[in-house]
């Protein structure tokens, strides 16, 4: 099993309805001069007819009884964002606070209760610092956290021994397609997105040198570090299926954590005209 990040997107239909979403805000700010800005925004978004698959069966198989495969509900996205910025001077900068909750509900999924949404990441800082060495030759540094997705992890796994042995005498899309006769492992699930993957956060170094321009040619080298300290944040988790299994032991669910980027340095010439 693996929790991709990704989202399902189909056509609007006669039975399938558009999605629609009803956005409300309220902010505040305030200016000092011109070197600092102070902004406060609270807000709340209500989702209606988003689309979910019911998490039992398989949408790909070509069917043309897709539609009925996808379940209708609602989303509610709420928070408050806080922003402090100074924008003149040697060094600038931005520092950013976001709270967030982000719930989804459909009839018939995790028992028609309202599940925290995959955006759901509680606590959201940037950082981010410019610092101007000379006219043409500035450092920057950023630095960003953010909490946990929440992904479906099953608390316990049987094994299916019908399935394996093909008792009904036919294949049941709910399970693998691909049994050839071994034993598939169900996962009992007692509420979806019911656990978290662990922060992520990184800090970023670069550099940006102007070189001149000529005839209303503008030439810019850039070169840093991205996740200087080498964070293996999560991208998603798995976990592997057993081969076989005993009725007499215990068996530990072992996740594996996969990650995109570690340390990775760049550089880059930029022609603008």
């Amino acid at each position: 099993m693996i929790n991709l990040p990704t989202d399902l997107w189909v056509p609007s239909t006669e039975n399938i309805k558009p999605e629609k979403a009803f956005s409300y805000s309220l902010s505040y700010q305030k200016q000092w001069e011109s070197d600092w800005r102070f902004n406060i925004n609270l807000y709340y978004k209500l989702l209606k007819d988003i689309v979910t698959t019911n998490t039992v069966l398989n949408i790909f198989d070509n069917s043309d009884l897709w539609e009925k495969k996808v379940i209708n509900g609602k989303g509610y996205n709420y928070g408050s964002e806080l922003l402090l910025e100074k924008n003149t001077g040697r060094l600038t900068g931005v520092l950013s606070y976001t709270l967030a909750w982000a719930w989804r509900e459909f009839g018939g999924i995790n028992g028609s209760k309202m599940f925290p949404y995959k955006e759901d990441r509680r606590h959201n800082i940037s950082l981010a610092l410019k610092y101007r060495m000379k006219p043409g030759w500035s450092l920057s540094a950023s630095w960003k956290f953010s909490s946990g997705a929440p992904f479906t992890l099953p608390t316990q796994i049987f094994p299916d021994y019908d399935w394996g042995r093909n008792i009904n005498g036919k294949l049941d899309e709910r399970y693998s397609p691909f049994a050839n006769n071994q034993i598939n492992y169900l996962p009992f699930i007692t509420r979806l997105n019911n656990f978290r993957l662990k922060p992520v956060h990184h800090l970023d170094l670069g550099t940006t040198v102007y070189l001149g321009a000529t005839r209303s040619i503008h030439h810019v080298l850039t070169a840093g570090i991205y996740n200087v300290y080498s964070r293996s944040n999560p991208f998603i988790v798995s976990y592997d299926q057993f081969v076989t299994m005993s009725y007499d032991e215990i068996y530990p669910l072992q996740l594996y954590q996969y990650s995109l980027f570690r340390t990775l340095p760049y550089i880059s010439y930029t022609l603008k005209f």
